[in-house]
């Protein structure tokens, strides 16, 4: 059995298995002691947990301001058009004439390609 306490020992405890199944009283009085399995956490410790966690926090693209601005350009991006496509007729027909001729290409494009590859495969 070994107790390691009033030694006036300092430092981290090592985290090995041997030293860390001990209790915390085997170290009882060793005031510069730091480390599992006391409660006493080493300044290393606490200076890197404590940046870490602000800096994710900082850094994170879902803030706010992201929030914001993507409302933003949802209200610009798709109610502007939206909305002077409603109340001007022309854009309107301009629009869905758009549209219609855009569709056709898309099928034209479609049903040439699928005809190749009937030549192709029969060959």
């Amino acid at each position: 059995m070994l107790d390691l306490s009033h030694n006036q020992l300092f430092g981290r405890i090592p985290t090995s298995t041997q030293l860390q199944s001990f209790n915390a009283s085997f170290y009882d009085e060793n005031l510069d002691l730091c480390g599992k399995p006391l409660e006493k956490k080493c300044p290393e410790e606490e200076a890197t947990q404590k940046p870490q966690k602000v800096e994710k926090i900082k850094h994170s693209i879902f803030s706010q301001p992201f929030y914001i601005s993507m409302a933003l350009g949802f209200i610009v991006g798709f109610w502007g058009i939206f909305i002077s496509i409603l109340v001007n007729r022309s854009w309107r027909y301009l629009y869905f004439r758009f549209l219609n001729n855009l569709t056709d290409a898309v099928y034209v494009m479609i049903a040439m390609n699928v005809a190749k590859c009937r030549v192709w495969l029969n060959g």
